[in-house]
């Protein structure tokens, strides 16, 4: 280890913080802050328009006021990462991919459901979007005859909800009164024949936020995504692309769409899930919500697989493409379905680091030990799997205003324990002028009273983050994730593996095998036990060498499995052979 260093660690190992562009960006105030950011030991920071903002994103001026900062950061040995978009998710730059290209708009998977007597008169208005399959299902002691179901699509028509009758400005005619309607939706209108019958109807809808920015590009389509690179990123490479691979090391990307509880879907998806999986989705959209035979296991499996997939190589792929291109890091901590798929990823990341000192002891595991996203373990393990170096952390986010540099310190080490060797602090405003004080505060900047001691604790984070990069990471044990299984039961990968069906035993089983997974993972933490996770997909590309299981830098001499469902045929095989090897296997459940 290079002493020299440790003491005074390089800018790359520095704190890198988000600073949030949310005012006029006035160059005399940009070239100041710039240097208080310097003098304080910071070693560089990630551009990133907030709400507030005063100059026209993207536009001239907006690249004008990048360049003196970029230019500035290098006359002074300082690093500027580029944040994706403003604000998020999908953001502006969505706003420039959707209008002119309709087909690149996010989309998600909606049904409605209803149960009905035989002789009833079905009459439902539905959401006016893309209609992908409508069926009636019928019922025998509740059980569902799928083989008996009924296509009822040509059933549903378009309808007006909204009658107006106004006056008229019309001068040509001699009635002055208008009456017209709107609000169109779809309308199911089917009478039952005997028995009782289920009905369910699938749609795809648009994606619209319009507290953000309206509407999003669909990441599972790579035209969509080069489309939006190309709207986002190519403008930056004009302007400052001579500082690509120096002082400009890495872009960065956090948010694709808000999914939120919906479940996730892409026009292509049909085609593609057809041509991987040999067959067709429309025919088995109810086993995405509901028990539907023998192979409901496989068809969630299939879905989640297919999409994960998708993510991984068309939206990750064509951002490290992008990356590759242009000589620089990709990085990036938009959530995946599962963690093995963050491998076209240079700099994978998380964004945890929430919780103040005593937090966790006063209001206990808030079950964000199984997000991918919020656990640096996660990609601390991919990293050590893949034999990637750096693992960053966008921390402090939302912590409000009492945040002390002691909880700071708190959250850093325990961050680092984690795997963490990159801080991306969240973050440093431009300016508190109005309500911007507001937007996810706190501030750690110039605005803080602890702002003069602040050079103490950035250079003990450089510190940290130069020594854990150094040498060889070490954990003996690996604990399988159960994603198969939980993806199986209907857990959803955003929303903390809760359950999105609606049968009341599978919720049971689901919310076990989520909070078994996540209890272990805590015990093993509080045990001060090192481990790393390890996705099933990885596993099964190991290799078991002198009674070890070894994938990438790391080395396991016992594999820990908790209660699980199903497993990939490949990362059975692995444990089998580990197993056989004198491996330590310790099963749960």
């Amino acid at each position: 280890m290079n002493s020299r260093k440790f003491v005074n660690p390089p800018a790359e190992f520095r704190l890198v913080p988000f600073w949030f562009w949310n005012g006029a960006m006035e160059e005399g105030e940009i070239l100041r802050q710039i240097r208080e950011m310097h003098e304080k030991g910071v070693g560089g920071f990630c551009l990133a328009a907030r709400p507030g903002l005063r100059l026209p994103y993207l536009s001239q001026v907006w690249f004008d006021r990048v360049q003196l900062a970029v230019e500035t950061a290098a006359s002074l040995g300082l690093q500027v990462w580029l944040h994706d978009e403003f604000p998020f998710p999908g953001g502006m730059s969505s706003e420039r991919v959707a209008p002119g290209h309709p087909d690149h708009r996010a989309k998600y998977l909606i049904f409605e459901e209803t149960t009905v007597q035989g002789g009833q008169q079905v009459d439902i208005l539905l959401p006016w979007a893309t209609v992908l399959r409508a069926i009636a299902i019928p019922l025998r002691r509740d059980r569902s005859l799928w083989d008996e179901a009924l296509d009822i699509r040509t059933h549903i028509g378009s309808h007006h909800r909204q009658e107006v009758f106004r006056e008229s400005n019309k001068t040509d005619g001699y009635h002055g009164k208008q009456y017209f309607t709107q609000d169109a939706v779809h309308r199911l209108f089917w009478k039952a024949p005997a028995g009782r019958w289920r009905v369910l109807v699938f749609l795809q809808k648009d994606f619209e936020t319009p507290q953000f920015s309206g509407t999003h590009f669909d990441a599972f389509n790579r035209e969509a995504v080069d489309c939006f690179l190309e709207t986002t990123f190519r403008p930056y490479a004009e302007s400052i692309g001579k500082h690509f691979g120096r002082t400009v090391p890495t872009v960065l990307t956090t948010e694709t769409v808000e999914r939120e509880d919906r479940l996730l879907w892409s026009p292509l998806l049909p085609q593609i899930f057809r041509e991987r999986n040999g067959y067709d989705l429309l025919d088995s959209l109810p086993g995405l919500i509901t028990g539907f035979g023998q192979n409901t296991a496989r068809i969630r499996y299939d879905y989640f697989q297919t999409l994960s997939e998708l993510i991984r190589d068309n939206y990750h792929g064509a951002c490290q493409d992008w990356a590759d291109q242009h000589k620089v890091n990709y990085a990036s901590a938009v959530p995946v379905l599962r963690n093995a798929h963050q491998t076209r990823i240079h700099l994978p990341g998380s964004s945890g680091g929430r919780e103040k000192i005593g937090a966790l002891e006063i209001k206990g595991s808030n079950g964000s030990a199984s997000v991918y996203r919020w656990n640096p373990k996660f990609s601390a393990s991919l990293a050590h799997q893949t034999k990637l170096q750096r693992v960053f952390n966008t921390s402090y986010q939302g912590t409000g205003w009492s945040l002390t540099l002691q909880d700071m310190k708190w959250i850093a080490d325990r961050l680092a324990s984690q795997g963490c060797n990159l801080f991306t602090a969240y973050g440093f405003s431009y300016t508190l002028d109005g309500l911007r004080k507001h937007d996810t505060p706190p501030s750690q900047f110039h605005q803080n009273p602890y702002w003069k001691h602040f050079r103490l604790f950035a250079d003990y984070v450089g510190r940290l983050s130069f020594i854990l990069s150094q040498g060889q990471h070490v954990a003996d044990i690996a604990l399988l994730d159960p994603v198969t299984s939980l993806w199986t039961h209907l857990c959803h990968p955003d929303l903390g593996w809760q359950y999105v069906g609606s049968d009341p035993d599978e919720k049971k089983l689901a919310t076990r095998l989520a909070g078994d997974w996540t209890y272990l993972m805590d015990s093993l933490s509080r045990m001060q036990r090192n481990y790393d996770c390890l996705d099933p997909e990885i596993l099964g590309n190991a290799r078991v060498s002198g009674g070890r299981l070894k994938v990438g830098s790391a080395s396991y001499e016992a594999l820990v499995i908790p209660p699980i469902a199903n497993l990939e045929p490949k990362a059975f095989e692995l444990i089998r052979q580990f197993y056989n090897a004198g491996g330590k296997v310790i099963c749960l459940g």
